[in-house]
């Protein structure tokens, strides 16, 4: 459920990045991802930051982080449920 929640917002916020990735590896000159270097994940098709742990002896998770927009609806519902299973406490 959550994948699927994660895509269906990557249509409202990220098509044009997902599209230039498809299509040149790349996102646009002025795309606020820039600065986090995405990629597509090929297995699952998220979108994941490049990060600086390649050689880290950690999961795909902590190496490349799954890029959410924490605008949507969707995006911060997830890291809502996140912060809370952390036991961090709710996101006001």
């Amino acid at each position: 459920m959550e994948l699927h929640l994660i895509r269906q917002s990557y249509h409202a916020s990220f098509s044009e990045d997902i599209k230039s990735l498809d299509e040149e590896s790349s996102v646009p000159k002025g795309s606020p991802l820039k600065r986090l270097i995405p990629y597509l994940d090929p297995q699952d098709r998220l979108l994941r930051a490049e990060g600086r742990l390649h050689n880290a002896p950690v999961i795909i998770d902590t190496k490349h982080p799954i890029i959410l927009d924490a605008k949507s609806k969707s995006g911060h519902l997830i890291i809502a449920d996140g912060h809370n299973k952390l036991a961090h406490g709710p996101l006001d």
